[in-house]
């Protein structure tokens, strides 16, 4: 899964402000396709809102989603980040 990384920090809709992203999985205790730092149902959760393509922008741009994609995407970044330190 690929994003536009400039979600993370800004609701920008400026492509060239953007870069590409890949997703790091890891697989979980049953042996299912997790982003690292997220549980399953996080993990489809984030899946579900990142491939969302909803016609109810707010004024400013964002989602109303956008700040529950955001809280799901701190918590991967975290993980990733303690992983790739170690």
């Amino acid at each position: 899964m690929f994003w536009n990384a400039c979600r993370a920090t800004e609701f920008s809709l400026r492509l060239e402000e953007c870069v590409m992203y890949a997703f790091e999985y890891t697989l979980d205790e049953q042996g299912r396709r997790v982003l690292r730092g997220l549980d399953f149902e996080e993990t489809t959760e984030f899946e579900l809102l990142e491939a969302a393509r909803p016609m109810d922008r707010r004024p400013d741009g964002s989602l109303p989603q956008d700040t529950r994609w955001l809280q799901l995407f701190n918590k991967y970044e975290q993980a990733r980040a303690a992983k790739a330190a170690a």
